[in-house]
């Protein structure tokens, strides 16, 4: 987990992710180099397979892990990939990295967000939706009265953030 801390993620955050990473050894990497969501580059930097989650991402089960590059699509516009939550290859680190050491200025300046660069990098990723259906929820779109059945992550991806609605998984 990379991060930047900030009015909006702090170290409420960090423990709260820690005590729900079930399955997942947590490193967590402060990185101030890049303004906002660019930080999470950090993590492409030190390499190897990793799962990639936003802060305001809550885990409520087991979550598979996939044997090549996932990402997340978008809830609101399918035909988007999002960087919320992937399981990175090393080689797609690598790449990444790559690309974005090359000019992160530049990088910065033509894309939105880390969201947008890595998909325009990997326009094929798998999904966590199409792969694992069900696994990995939407607060705003799936948990009306509660995490649905087999719901493995819980994004929360915007306002209400975690903390806003005492780390509950319901609305």
């Amino acid at each position: 987990m990379c991060y930047q801390p900030s009015k909006d993620y702090g170290p409420d955050y960090i423990d709260q992710i820690k005590a729900c990473a079930g399955q997942f050894r947590l490193t967590v990497v402060e990185d101030t180099r890049w303004p906002g969501w660019w930080c999470k580059l950090a993590a492409f930097e030190r390499g190897g397979n990793f799962l990639l989650a936003d802060l305001d991402t809550i885990f409520v089960d087991t979550l598979p892990i996939p044997n090549r590059l996932t990402m997340l699509r978008d809830f609101y516009r399918p035909q988007r990939l999002q960087s919320g939550l992937m399981w990175v290859t090393a080689d797609a680190a690598a790449l990444a990295w790559r690309v974005f050491k090359h000019d992160p200025e530049g990088t910065m300046q033509r894309f939105r967000g880390d969201g947008e660069f890595l998909a325009w990098l990997f326009p094929h990723a798998r999904t966590w939706q199409d792969d694992y259906p069900g696994k990995v929820v939407s607060y705003k779109v799936h948990c009306k009265g509660g995490p649905p059945d087999g719901a493995a992550v819980i994004c929360y991806h915007g306002k209400p953030r975690p903390r806003d609605t005492g780390w509950s998984t319901t609305r």
